[in-house]
């Protein structure tokens, strides 16, 4: 298993010698993102809303084509010149970030569908809204609040339709000197288009899905819309579910985040010996009890927490395999449940063992 990297595979900066930010271009960001919404974003939520802005308001645009290889680890045209370096979040993390965006009513994502090659990077954009108008002073709102407000700004424009009761609506966007005048949505016509969009493991994943039947345009969507992991998982236990429509049950497995069959035993590693950094590999036999009392007690607070569905699918079966330090190892049952491990859950185990504990703690999750 590779070595975890803190910087997230970025290039080496050296700071003391660092001359400055360039000026003078800047991209404009509606003030609501910084008054109102980020207060109730989680920081990779916050980082894909800024690329998104970056992408369509520092280009002049209200909307713009974007993959999701792009959002992960910035734009490389094609003469090999780099033009940003991407969120330098994780697929998982980025995928995650974007649905609970949408969920948020934050962003709109238009699917984008080509007849000869198939589906295409979606397009994304700012959910603006069309009535820049404000309603007034709402009653809801702290006077401490009110007495901290600029004199020359609207009143309140505070959060909208999905944040908690009480607090007002916001303007969507930014406003626009025509709000009729909404642009469609199209790709970049920058040299943001003209990058490579897919990586050698998303092609190979792509002829994997196609050998089994997945029609190629259906084969790209899975591709950029789920972790690779999830996908190879689920192509290698195609076999035992033995489907009678290998690509419609496949499709299905992705999409549905399916569970292993009966029978089914994942494949070895090809380097059983490594790990992950900091790990150091089975506890002695003293430990490993300890570390099984405890886990059971994380996980009946977990299930308070969680539910007790979520938790017996995720954690139930798993087991703490090594602590050092700060930092806790936690050994999944089985592979695929890594796709399932959202930044919530990660932040609920650290906070029950951190009340556990008396201390903070780091959690890694391995399978």
């Amino acid at each position: 298993m590779p070595k975890r990297q803190d910087n997230n595979g970025l290039p080496e900066i050296d700071w003391s010698r660092f001359e400055g930010i360039t000026a003078p271009t800047y991209t404009q960001t509606p003030d609501a993102v910084f008054d109102w919404i980020m207060p109730y974003l989680t920081g990779a939520e916050l980082k894909v809303l800024l690329y998104i802005i970056r992408r369509t308001f520092g280009f002049k645009k209200e909307a713009d084509a974007i993959s999701i290889e792009q959002l992960c680890n910035g734009i490389v045209t094609r003469d090999g010149r780099r033009l940003d370096l991407g969120t330098g979040l994780k697929r998982a993390t980025v995928l995650e970030a974007l649905r609970s965006l949408r969920e948020k009513n934050l962003i709109i994502a238009q699917q984008q569908r080509d007849p000869l090659t198939g589906s295409k990077p979606t397009v994304y954009s700012l959910n603006l809204r069309q009535d820049y108008s404000h309603s007034g002073v709402y009653s809801s709102i702290p006077r401490s609040m009110e007495e901290h407000t600029p004199q020359d700004a609207p009143p309140y424009p505070g959060v909208q339709k999905g944040a908690p009761q009480g607090l007002p609506e916001q303007d969507r966007g930014v406003c626009q000197e025509e709000p009729n005048g909404y642009a469609q949505a199209y790709p970049q016509q920058t040299a943001q288009e003209t990058v490579k969009q897919k990586t050698a493991e998303e092609l190979k994943l792509i002829s994997e899905l196609i050998k089994y039947g997945v029609s190629p345009s259906t084969a790209q969507e899975l591709v950029e819309e789920f972790d690779a992991e999830h996908i190879s998982q689920q192509i290698e236990m195609l076999p035992h579910r033995r489907p009678k429509d290998p690509a419609a049950v496949l499709v299905k497995a992705i999409r549905q985040s399916w569970g292993p069959p009966s029978g089914y035993r994942r494949s070895a590693p090809a380097d059983a010996s490594s790990g992950e950094a900091g790990i150091t590999g089975e506890a002695p036999a003293g430990e490993a009890d300890q570390y099984a009392a405890l886990w059971a007690r994380v996980t009946d607070l977990l299930a308070q927490h969680l539910g007790r569905p979520t938790c017996n699918m995720l954690f139930s079966r798993a087991r703490i395999l090594s602590a050092e330090g700060d930092r806790i190892c936690v050994l999944l049952a089985e592979p695929w449940h890594r796709t399932q491990i959202k930044p919530e859950h990660v932040m609920a185990v650290e906070t029950v063992l951190a009340m556990l504990l008396g201390r903070r703690v780091k959690v890694e999750f391995t399978a």
